[in-house]
């Protein structure tokens, strides 16, 4: 969940592709993904998104799109709505 709120405050995410994260975190597009227990990768993932504000700007958009368009709860109510109806005629 802290990841979705990140993206829908238009923050760079920094995670590991466990579970289902790589479903929400694309590497390189909306946050970057290390491998876990990856000390050297989290610190150049870090570096990458300090010292570059305009990479960690267009990620941070992206995730926030990608947050309007899949996760946000009025999106996804009306997705669900729209599904019930199709099934309900």
């Amino acid at each position: 969940m802290v990841i979705v709120e990140a993206m829908a405050s238009g923050l760079a995410v920094i995670s590991t592709p466990v579970g289902s994260i790589s479903d929400a975190v694309l590497d390189g597009v909306n946050g970057l993904l290390i491998p876990p227990k990856d000390v050297g990768a989290l610190a150049a993932a870090l570096a990458t998104v300090i010292e570059a504000p305009e990479v960690r700007r267009r990620m941070g958009q992206e995730g926030r799109k990608l947050y309007l368009r899949k996760f946000m709860i009025s999106r996804a109510n009306q997705r669900l709505s729209e599904i019930f109806s199709s099934v309900h005629g």
